[in-house]
């Protein structure tokens, strides 16, 4: 039940920002929620991926000076209850672009 708040706080705050930023621009909401979508997630994304790489560095670093093993990893997206909401928001988003914009798209 918490992860199912924490989705749909996501989508709610998110929904708030892109109106918030659209109405600052002077667009229209259509036309900027499924982009502003992509670069919200795509804005979590590039810091998770950031912070991986600085804490690999990091430790990689202190493995070097203390022959002591770190475990240096790969980067995974983990999959977060807000990452989760990111993701739906993108889909939905998507499909309400694609029925806004259908006589444009298939005529």
């Amino acid at each position: 039940m918490k992860n199912l708040n924490l989705m749909i706080a996501t989508l709610i705050c998110e929904t708030g920002i892109i109106k918030i930023v659209s109405l600052l621009l002077g667009w229209k909401f259509i036309d900027t929620i499924f982009l502003g979508g992509l670069l919200l997630f795509g804005a979590v994304y590039l810091y998770r991926l950031i912070i991986h790489q600085e804490n690999t560095f990091f430790n990689a670093h202190i493995e070097g000076w203390t022959w002591q093993e770190k475990g240096i990893s790969p980067f995974q997206l983990r999959i977060s209850p807000i990452i989760f909401g990111m993701i739906i928001f993108v889909v939905i988003s998507f499909i309400i672009t694609l029925v806004a914009y259908w006589k444009y798209f298939f005529n």
